[in-house]
């Protein structure tokens, strides 16, 4: 049995005090899309075997996103300097992305790339032996 160390408030506190309007439940509904992208590109294994990635429109461009943050980081790249690599990429005769659109951009490849940093620490841990490494390990 595996024992509940969260001390913190439950759902239906939460739900008292914090209400998502709707372009919150969006920004939340991308980073989720965007952590099981991850996942699943790193091929992460899942006691979850409902956890799929949604099928919409949205997906195609943020895979492209998630396939070239994942091989940066494969790479060795640091957070900084893939964020370099990315704007010095840049095509000609793209148009300049806004503060705003780049902050988010940001924020997106920041997601994608602790994912992959939390991956490769569970699979380290687990190839060291040490026990409970996350839902993967099979332990509890």
């Amino acid at each position: 049995m595996v024992q509940d160390i969260y001390e913190g408030p439950n759902a239906e506190e939460i739900n008292k005090f914090i209400q998502l309007n709707e372009n919150e439940k969006k920004t939340r509904y991308v980073w989720i899309v965007l952590v099981y992208l991850a996942l699943q590109k790193l091929r992460f294994p899942s006691e979850n075997k409902n956890m799929t990635v949604p099928k919409d429109e949205l997906v195609p461009s943020l895979q492209g996103l998630v396939d070239e943050v994942s091989e940066a980081y494969k790479k060795g790249f640091s957070f900084d300097g893939l964020k370099m690599e990315i704007t010095l990429k840049k095509q000609p005769g793209q148009p300049e992305i806004s503060a705003d659109a780049a902050s988010i951009r940001s924020q997106w490849m920041r997601i994608v790339y602790i994912t992959n940093q939390l991956v490769a620490s569970n699979q380290k841990d687990r190839a060291d032996g040490k026990g409970d490494a996350g839902p993967a390990s099979g332990s509890p």
